[in-house]
């Protein structure tokens, strides 16, 4: 799919849908044009690619460990909100909308997701 567009314009497509600062989308700009066009595609392709098997196997064992969920409020790449408010329902784990984010929710609003993570690792260190 991403072999239909122009390199130029697929960067910014992508930088724009996973960011919304406009710092955070520079620095995925910045990030995406160390590739070149077709080795993106590739990597992007296999990357779908795992997700894809993964969902339809869902085999894939979760991490014996206590885990967060982190989503941007305007989180539209893919169905990540459906998938992790699936993934945080079936598994019980906290999800916590990022305000003002998009998909690098830790780029678009830093303060509040390391805000979100200090508390959660002091929760766990709280039950120990």
């Amino acid at each position: 799919f991403f072999y239909l567009y122009p390199w130029s314009v697929l960067k910014k497509s992508l930088a724009s849908a996973c960011a919304k600062a406009v710092s955070a989308r520079e620095s995925m700009y910045k990030m995406l044009s160390a590739y070149a066009w077709r080795e993106y595609c590739k990597l992007a392709g296999f990357g779908f690619r795992i997700l894809a098997e993964a969902e339809e196997e869902q085999t894939t064992p979760l991490p014996k460990c206590p885990m967060l969920l982190l989503i941007g409020d305007e989180d539209r790449v893919g169905a990540c909100q459906r998938l992790c408010g699936d993934w945080a329902h079936a598994e019980e784990l906290p999800l916590v909308i990022v305000p003002n984010a998009r998909h690098n929710s830790n780029v678009d609003n830093p303060e509040f997701v390391n805000k979100q993570i200090q508390q959660f690792i002091q929760s766990i260190v709280n039950h120990q």
